[in-house]
């Protein structure tokens, strides 16, 4: 039971961002009325439910029924944080204590403008 209410949340966690769905529906209860809206409502959770579950279910029929395919999204979700992960630590520039962005004022590097 603890999984089914992980995947409910997981599920109304993507469904809350504003997206063009979001959108519409809040352009329907602006325009034509809060009851008009609300039967909007329902029938694009019921059919945000019904993709989600189906397409749970697809992945882990696909996931039980192939152990190479279980271990090929493995390794593929492996390299996708690693490569990420150091993707964001060499974007910092954080490869000494004293790194130029975090000094104040301009680095020496910078060239100053006239102030004519």
């Amino acid at each position: 039971m603890g999984d089914y209410f992980a995947g409910l949340a997981l599920g109304l966690a993507l469904i809350m961002p504003i997206g063009a769905q979001n959108v519409f529906l809040i352009n329907q209860g602006l325009t034509v009325g809060i009851s008009r809206a609300l039967v909007a409502v329902g029938v694009a959770g019921l059919c945000d439910s019904l993709l989600i579950v189906v397409g749970w279910k697809a992945m882990a029929t696909v996931l039980d029924s192939s152990p190479v395919t279980q271990g090929a999204l493995l390794l593929g979700g492996v390299a996708f944080l690693v490569y990420f992960g150091l993707r964001a630590l060499t974007s910092t520039g954080a490869t000494t204590a004293s790194t130029p962005s975090l000094r104040r004022g301009p680095s020496p590097a910078t060239p100053r403008r006239c102030p004519c």
